[in-house]
C-alpha cells in the first residue's frame, strides 16, 4: 500500500514515465509474444509440408527461442513473398492492425498525467486512447519528432504496425536494432 501510495504521488505530480509491454494490449484481444508466433507459423504454413512425427517436430519448435521462431518464420514468409525482405513485418502489421478498440487498461493509463511512454507493442491502441484522453494525438517516436500542441511522446522500441518495415521480431532485427 506504501509503494501504491508513493506512485499515486508522482503521478500527481506529473514524474511518471510509463512502459507498456503486450500485457497492456492482450485486454484488447491481441496476443502475447508467444501467441503471436503461433498465428505467425500458421499463416506461414511453417508446417504444412510434415506429414509423419509432426507432434515431435512441433513440440522441438516450441523449445527454440522465440527470435528463432521468428526467424524460422520470416525466411518461410519471404519465400511466399519474392518481393520483401520484411514480409514478416507486414504480417504483424496486418494482423494487429486491424485492431482498433483499445481496452479498460489503455484508457485508464492515457489519462495518467505522464508525459513520457515507451512500449515494445507494435499496435496503436495506446495511441489512440491517449487521444481521445487528451484532445490530441501523441507524438510517436522516432515517426514524428515534433508536432504541435502535443505534450505527450510515445517512443515505439520495437517498431510500429504504421511502419512494417521498422518491426522488431527475429534476432537479425535486434542484431540490427541501433540501425
Amino acid at each position: 500500500q506504501a509503494r501504491a501510495g508513493e506512485l499515486s504521488e508522482r503521478a500527481k505530480r506529473a514524474e511518471l514515465v510509463l512502459f507498456l509491454g503486450a500485457g497492456v494490449s492482450a485486454g484488447a484481444g491481441l496476443p502475447r509474444w508467444k501467441g503471436l508466433l503461433d498465428v505467425l507459423a500458421k499463416e506461414a504454413a511453417v508446417f504444412q509440408d510434415m506429414r509423419i512425427e509432426e507432434e515431435r517436430i512441433l513440440k522441438g519448435f516450441n523449445a527454440l527461442n522465440p527470435l528463432d521462431r521468428a526467424r524460422i518464420i520470416s525466411d518461410h514468409l519471404a519465400e511466399k513473398d519474392k518481393d520483401s525482405k520484411k514480409s514478416i513485418g507486414r504480417k504483424v502489421a496486418e494482423l494487429i492492425g486491424r485492431h482498433r478498440c483499445y481496452c479498460l487498461s489503455h484508457a485508464l493509463l492515457a489519462v495518467l498525467p505522464v508525459a513520457e511512454v515507451v512500449t515494445t507493442n507494435y499496435d496503436a491502441l495506446f495511441e489512440l486512447a491517449s487521444q481521445y484522453a487528451r484532445d490530441t494525438a501523441p507524438r510517436v517516436l522516432p515517426y514524428q519528432p515534433s508536432k504541435p500542441g502535443s505534450d505527450r511522446w510515445i517512443l515505439k522500441l520495437h517498431g510500429c504496425v504504421k511502419e512494417p518495415q521498422d518491426i522488431v521480431l527475429t534476432r537479425a532485427d535486434y542484431l540490427r536494432y541501433d540501425e
